[in-house]
């Protein structure tokens, strides 16, 4: 029984310490990667800027 409940604290701990290492890493790089993405999602928006809408409701 005391394994099980060993390997329950050790999945609990390696979820949790991912979990905040992904934090840090995402803290640490965003200010090296934030011009980049901002690129890309204003690149992104002038190739959409004449298409229709698909789907949902639609406007009158």
């Amino acid at each position: 029984m005391d394994f099980f409940i060993d390997l329950a604290i050790l999945g609990v701990m390696i979820i949790g310490m991912t979990a905040f290492l992904a934090v840090i890493v995402q803290a640490i790089v965003r200010p090296f990667v934030s011009k980049k993405g901002e690129v890309s999602v204003i690149r992104n928006l002038e190739i959409k800027k004449g298409w229709k809408k698909v789907g949902g409701k639609q406007q009158s």
